[in-house]
């Protein structure tokens, strides 16, 4: 799978919110309601995530939508 420009600045900025908030992956599955090996393969990449799972991983790992799809960041 090719990896698109957004969907890793995507990845990267979800990384960075989980670090900030000090969360494990599985804690983030739990919030979000998705299982944890779906966040290992967003993750690592193996995985391009709906707008609704994007949606549901940012508000679980508590940064805005908008700012999860920003290079800004």
């Amino acid at each position: 799978m090719q990896v698109t420009p957004l969907a890793e600045t995507f990845r990267e900025n979800l990384r960075s919110a989980i670090a900030r908030e000090n969360m494990t992956q599985r804690e983030l599955a739990e919030k979000s309601g998705v299982h944890h090996v779906t966040i290992c393969n967003i993750l690592a990449g193996k995985l391009e995530p709906s707008l609704t799972l994007c949606e549901s991983l940012a508000k679980a790992a508590k940064i805005k939508l908008p700012e999860i799809f920003s290079e800004s960041r």
